[in-house]
């Protein structure tokens, strides 16, 4: 986990050129400093996930993080979306990272204790609900990717922007929202499965029983967008808060 906070706040100098070029020895090190806390956040997100479009506690956990570290924040986006701007000493280019905030109707079975035991309703059934595709870690990861470049915001030429958005995995059915795939349609799990068979998502993994596969493919919902690539609901927020 500490290598993929460190890569978030890397990819971000490193793209933005928002950085001097010998920021990352101090970076790597306020990392490995936050790493119980990283730990800690993705431990409690995932002994408490919610399904598409009910990220509110999640949401709150987020948005209340990024307004003690004095980002500027913008909550409800498409519904339960966070959106915290970080804005550097000096102008230049905007950059943005993202984590995908919900969990799937799944029922966790182990004995971990922050093992998730919520339920839900989900298109009309009650199902268990756990974070069995990752986005705890990857809140995590931002959340902590956040707080380290909050610290050296006295260096930063440009503007970091951190986006949460919800329902990536998908909304229950005739609700609006969930991630675009790569035709501009929406991910869409077919009928008889939490997440479906033999289906393969936007990223290109398979979708079974409600596991994303492979562990490589899960670690690809924290990517690097650059700000003309996002989808227009979040541009044009964006753009707003920006101004």
């Amino acid at each position: 986990m500490k290598k993929f906070v460190l890569a978030l706040c890397v990819i971000a100098a490193s793209v933005s050129q928002a950085f001097p070029l010998d920021m990352s020895r101090d970076i790597d090190t306020a990392t490995a400093k936050l790493m119980p806390k990283v730990v800690e956040w993705r431990r409690h997100l995932h002994q408490y996930p919610e399904l598409s479009n009910r990220e509110v506690k999640t949401a709150k956990f987020v948005a209340d993080h990024l307004r003690k570290l004095g980002l500027e924040v913008r909550t409800g986006v498409a519904k339960t979306g966070v959106v915290g701007i970080l804005k550097g000493s000096q102008p230049g280019p905007v950059v943005a990272l993202r984590a995908d905030m919900d969990g799937l109707p799944v029922t966790e079975r182990n004995s971990l204790p922050f093992a998730s035991k919520e339920t839900a309703d989900f298109n009309g059934q009650k199902v268990g609900v756990m974070h069995a595709c990752g986005h705890d870690t990857h809140v995590a990861m931002l959340m902590g990717a956040a707080e380290v470049l909050t610290g050296m915001k006295d260096k930063i030429k440009g503007t970091v922007v951190v986006i949460f958005p919800p329902a990536e995995e998908g909304p229950p059915a005739g609700e609006p929202g969930g991630a675009p795939d790569r035709g501009g349609g929406r991910v869409r799990r077919p009928p008889g499965g939490p997440a479906g068979r033999g289906r393969r998502g936007r990223r290109g993994h398979e979708l079974r029983g409600g596991r994303c596969l492979p562990e490589r493919d899960r670690r690809q919902s924290v990517v690097l967008h650059s700000f003309d690539r996002l989808p227009g609901r979040w541009r044009s927020v964006l753009a707003d808060s920006l101004q």
